[in-house]
């Protein structure tokens, strides 16, 4: 893998729907964090579209336990491309993209 040459960082608030992010290149790694509702989810240029690995942070209130990590493959992240976006999707995962939450989202090239 080549050194990253390209970072950005940014925040955007929740919709439940698709959101596209222009970073200004098409990104090789993209971590978003769910701050409000205290899930991270991570994706690379290995994965699929849509997919990611998401780490719920926080407790299951109605299991009372600590919720697990898993990996994804709807509702994650898809990379733009160079004629329709320099950027990436964040999809529609109920635990990161919740209507009205902030989500910070950090990407390399």
């Amino acid at each position: 893998m080549r050194n990253a040459t390209q970072y950005a960082n940014g925040t955007v608030t929740g919709t439940a729907a698709a959101i596209p992010v222009n970073c200004g290149f098409i990104p090789r790694k993209v971590k978003l964090m769910n701050i409000t509702g205290r899930c991270v989810l991570e994706w690379n240029d290995q994965m699929a579209d849509g997919h990611g690995y998401k780490i719920p942070t926080g407790i299951d209130a109605t299991a009372d336990t600590v919720s697990l990590h898993s990996y994804i493959t709807t509702g994650g992240i898809t990379k733009g491309t160079r004629t329709t976006l320099l950027g990436f999707i964040i999809g529609t995962d109920a635990d990161i993209n919740v209507n009205a939450e902030r989500i910070i989202y950090e990407a390399w090239e």
